[in-house]
Order: structure tokens, then C-alpha cells, then sequence
């Protein structure tokens, strides 16, 4: 007898266990039926829709690329006009460079042109003291004799 109850225990329990198991399945089925309602797939509808995010993302695209040539312009810009003021700035320090340069230059070939010139003027001078000397030796010789 105790078998039987037993027996009878476990079957309404299992029962009881099936029919929770299939009110669980149906709330998990309800939750998701509300919250993902199923709607048929059109693929021409899908299409389109697709084919109007490529367009949107092609034009943004293409903006940003316009954007970003500008940007690009303008930097040149700015870059052509800096590199034309160090050039010019270059060309002004070269041309002054060149005529101090040729002041040194004058100025050194002037100082060597002196300096010929005295060296000039002292070779003569020693040549007309030697001559003095020669003459003062032979002087000196004849007085002597």
C-alpha cells in the first residue's frame, strides 16, 4: 500500500513539476512574442532600406572628403605663402651676405695694396741704405790707405 501512495505522491508531483515547466515555457514565450513581435521579412523592402543607408553614408562621405580637400587646400595655402617669406627672407639675407662680403673683400685688397706698398717703399729704402753702406765702406778703405 505504501507503494502505491508513494507511487501516486510521485505522479502528482510529477505533474505539478510538468505543468510549471509549461507555464514557464509559455511566459518565456509571451515575453519574448511581446517584446519581438515577428513581422515577415520583405527582402525589396530590406533592399531599399539598405540601398538608402549606403546613400546616406556615400553623401556623408563624400562631405567629409570636400571637408577634408579644403582643410588640405588651406593648409597649402598657408604653407606656399610661409615658404615664399623664408625664401624671400633668404634671398634678402644672401644679397646682404654678398656685399659685406665684398666690403671685407675691397677693404682687404685695399689693406694689401698698403701693404705692397710699403713693403715697396722699404726695399727701397734698404737698397739705398746699402748702397750708403757700401759707399761708406769704400770711404773708409780709401782713408785707411
Amino acid at each position: 500500500m505504501k507503494e502505491d501512495e508513494v507511487r501516486r505522491l510521485l505522479q502528482a508531483k510529477d505533474r505539478e513539476h510538468q505543468r510549471s515547466l509549461q507555464q514557464q515555457k509559455q511566459d518565456i514565450h509571451a515575453f519574448y512574442k511581446n517584446r519581438f513581435p515577428a513581422t515577415p521579412i520583405d527582402p525589396v523592402v530590406e533592399f531599399e532600406k539598405s540601398q538608402e543607408a549606403l546613400r546616406v553614408i556615400r553623401e556623408k562621405h563624400t562631405k567629409e572628403m570636400a571637408e577634408s580637400d579644403q582643410q588640405h587646400a588651406k593648409a597649402m595655402d598657408r604653407l606656399e605663402k610661409e615658404h615664399a617669406k623664408v625664401m624671400d627672407n633668404l634671398e634678402k639675407d644672401r644679397a646682404t651676405a654678398e656685399k659685406e662680403h665684398a666690403k671685407v673683400m675691397d677693404n682687404l685688397e685695399k689693406e694689401h695694396a698698403r701693404l705692397v706698398e710699403n713693403l715697396e717703399q722699404e726695399k727701397l729704402k734698404t737698397e739705398e741704405l746699402k748702397t750708403k753702406l757700401a759707399n761708406a765702406k769704400a770711404k773708409l778703405r780709401l782713408h785707411a790707405r
